[in-house]
């Protein structure tokens, strides 16, 4: 049986390309990311597994090939009452001629590790940046064909860890004195903000005092 001497490839004309020309190609795209790429700003190696591309280098990969990016929010959950924010988007790179190459799909929410210490207000921007930062470096792993290279798996953890294990300064959102990260780790999980002693047990006294109104009425 012949093997199909064409494959489709993603370039800023969509063209199909045969086997010799595909292979060039791909090694020139190659050859970019390896004197471009810098490690630390680009990517990021964490253990032993593939890299993680960062935003800046899927920037660079998009501007090589000529993609342009547009986003579109799928899904949105506000809850203020429970300080909770989920979104949803969808990035979509298409080339030079307005075509569609690939896209990306990516959620993020307040709740996550990294994000239970932001006062809810604060936390909507950032939370939407972070969806599409990761729709983004997904739609770009596909529309390059990267993933045999890198991961976006970390991608947007490493520098917030770090900024915890520096000893970022932690403020109580109720008095605003400063907080151990033990003390604001569990007042997060336990009341979804981050509470010294006395408030916590301030914040606990009314909640106790709004149930207790809701059994009267």
């Amino acid at each position: 049986m012949e093997q199909n001497k064409e494959i489709q490839t993603v370039d800023s004309t969509t063209e199909v390309l045969n086997t010799d020309a595909a292979s060039t190609k791909i090694a020139a795209m190659m050859e970019f990311v390896k004197r471009n790429l810098k490690k630390g700003n680009d990517y990021m190696s964490i253990g032993g597994g593939k890299p993680t591309l960062l935003k800046s280098g899927a920037e660079k990969m998009n501007i090589l090939m000529g993609y342009c990016a547009e986003y579109d929010k799928m899904k949105e959950i506000i809850n203020p009452k429970d300080s909770f924010y989920y979104v949803e988007v969808k990035c979509v790179l298409t080339n030079r001629d307005g075509r569609k190459v690939a896209e990306g799909l990516a959620s993020c929410n307040n709740q996550e590790k990294n994000r239970k210490n932001v006062p809810f207000a604060d936390s909507l921007n950032t939370v939407l940046k972070m969806a599409e930062k990761r729709a983004y470096v997904g739609a770009t792993l596909n529309a390059n064909a990267l993933s045999q290279f890198y991961t976006q798996d970390l991608e947007d953890n490493t520098v917030e860890q770090k900024k915890d294990e520096k000893g970022a300064i932690l403020s109580c959102v109720g008095c605003g004195i400063e907080v151990s990260q033990k003390v604001a780790t569990f007042s997060a999980e336990k009341m979804g903000k981050i509470l010294c002693f006395k408030c916590q047990k301030k914040d606990e006294e009314q909640r106790q005092e709004g149930l207790v109104a809701e059994v009267v009425m």
